[in-house]
């Protein structure tokens, strides 16, 4: 009949959106979110194109947990703001929880930097570690396969003198993989990218790695830095929490700087040079009468601006060549928000680093640990005398 036949289509129809619900929940079940990801991060200050690559990643990922330079940043100079600031910049712009890659590690060239900051992110948890970068995953990763052959950069290097690493590096990529990867060693982010999948590569990190590629449509923190004022130029959150504090200027270091490189000689063991760069600092510093000076001085074919600057703030605070074969042993917990402190309190028993608040935190860890902590709070308490109208004396890890 008419009405048996309306009733069996309607059970059909009911039928029919029951088995596409139950599919659409499987799909939903299969697009959840992943648990966490890290991000290695300086934050220097924090841009809108970290607040993009944030934004990015929580629609993928349940937290986004930072591991963060600490006072001093890797081109060899110290942060604009301190650490503490930054973090609570980052945590307000939608991180879950920033920890301290603390000092000497957060001012080493980018092989070591990339280094301890993977090695710290696995001590944590770390299973998924996304980075910026100008190009994509899959030519970095070709990229890293080639250039983890450090001994054919080395080889580069020792038939032409004249040339950088990055330079070196892009010729191999060229012979090996093409013209078309030549450059992607020059581009500063790609070069961080290389060295963190590298860096897992060596340290046997299970690690999946996801690029946040780069948009010109942000200002780089270089960039906004050279404005002076950087706060109109930064996202609103950010900038209500860095409002007010003082600003760090190395410039407040020159004389400690200056002093630091005039007392090298050919047997000084500093981070990152040889005998032959550490003489051609002290004699950049001698003909010179600012830091900066200093370092356009020195720079040549293969002393970057960048490696200048770490040697002389090596020099300062006494970094040496046997710093990067060591790893951070703790950290520090800078800020944290709602889903960071779900993620330490079910991975607290898995952490294989203390997480530091005070110095008993460490003291478990052995006397290492403790004298990496201890240099750390000498070295911030150097760092905040670059700010206006500091007591550096009440310095803090």
């Amino acid at each position: 009949s008419p009405y048996i036949l309306a009733c069996s289509t309607t059970f059909f129809n009911f039928f029919i959106i029951l088995l596409i619900i139950r599919n659409c929940k499987g799909n939903f079940r299969m697009t959840e979110k992943k648990e966490a990801v890290f991000v290695i991060c300086e934050y220097n200050p924090f841009h809108f194109g970290h607040l993009h690559q944030l934004s990015e990643l929580k629609e993928r990922y349940g937290s986004v947990l930072c591991v963060m330079s600490g006072d001093y940043v890797q081109r060899g100079e110290s942060a604009i703001y301190p650490k503490q600031a930054r973090a609570a910049a980052a945590v307000a712009c939608g991180a879950d929880a920033v920890f301290e890659l603390a000092f000497p590690f957060s001012c080493m060239a980018a092989r070591d930097f990339a280094a301890a900051g993977v090695y710290l992110a696995a001590a944590l948890g770390c299973r998924y570690l996304a980075f910026g970068a100008e190009d994509g995953g899959d030519a970095l990763l070709a990229a890293s396969g080639v250039l983890c052959d450090r001994a054919a950069v080395a080889d580069i290097q020792k038939q032409n003198r004249n040339l950088s690493y990055p330079k070196a590096a892009s010729l191999l990529l060229a012979e090996r993989l093409g013209d078309g990867f030549a450059d992607i060693a020059s581009k500063p982010n790609n070069i961080l990218g290389i060295e963190y999948i590298s860096a897992a590569k060596r340290l046997g990190c299970d690690m999946s790695f996801e690029v946040v590629r780069r948009s010109p449509a942000f200002e780089s923190s270089s960039v906004i830095r050279n404005r002076g004022d950087v706060l109109p130029y930064i996202p609103e959150r950010a900038a209500r929490v860095l409002s007010g504090i003082p600003r760090r200027d190395m410039k407040r270091l020159d004389s400690a700087l200056m002093a630091a490189a005039l007392r090298l000689s050919a047997d000084s063991d500093v981070y990152g040079l040889d005998s032959g760069e550490v003489m051609r600092l002290k004699n950049a510093a001698e003909e010179s009468r600012t830091a900066d000076e200093t370092v356009e001085r020195a720079v040549s074919a293969t002393m970057t601006r960048a490696k200048a600057r770490r040697g002389m703030l090596s020099a300062l605070l006494g970094i040496t060549q046997g710093d990067a074969a060591t790893k951070p042993l703790y950290t520090t917990l800078l800020a944290l928000g709602e889903n960071g402190a779900s993620y330490i309190s079910r991975h607290r028993k898995e952490l294989c680093v203390p997480v530091a608040t005070k110095l008993s935190h460490i003291s478990r860890a052995g006397a290492e640990a403790v004298g990496q902590y201890e240099r750390g709070i000498v070295a911030g308490r150097v760092a905040a005398l670059a700010e206006e109208n500091t007591d550096a004396r009440n310095g803090s890890p």
